[in-house]
């Protein structure tokens, strides 16, 4: 519940977030609401408690096993994979594509003495770019 914008639905793990809250000596600090370029919306919650969130656990000098592959670049025995380059390669290309689209897109408005915000097309090609950026952070 936000004092301005009243009840909000989180996706998320459901779980977790219970897990937190039910907690008597859990309380929400700040809540901050953003928006990306794509136009996601994101919550971050700031929580505090007198008590740690979660138990740390001793470090254990244990091995790890590294398999090197085509499909997946590296996996490791902690289930942690390293994607293939190849792939941020191609995306690389795909990206450069469509901000030269961007410029073209700006260039001819500003030609034709439109304002960039009314431009749909020029809208439209930023709002690509911006996934494309999201997915190669991703």
């Amino acid at each position: 519940m936000l004092p301005k914008l009243g009840r909000i639905r989180i996706a998320g793990s459901r779980k977790r977030i219970e897990s937190l809250m039910v907690r008597w000596d859990t309380r929400i600090g700040t809540v901050t609401i953003s928006r990306d370029q794509i136009g996601r919306y994101f919550v971050s919650l700031q929580i505090a408690s007198e008590y740690p969130f979660i138990e740390q656990y001793a470090h254990a000098g244990t091995a790890v096993g590294i398999d090197l592959n085509i499909e997946n670049f590296l996996w490791d025995s902690g289930n942690n994979r390293v994607e293939n380059p190849q792939f941020r390669r191609n995306l690389q290309s795909e990206l450069a594509k469509a901000q030269k689209k961007v410029s073209r897109r700006a260039q001819r408005a500003r030609k034709e003495k439109r304002p960039l915000l009314s431009a749909k097309n020029y809208q439209k090609a930023r709002k690509q770019v911006s996934q494309i950026h999201a997915r190669i952070a991703a």
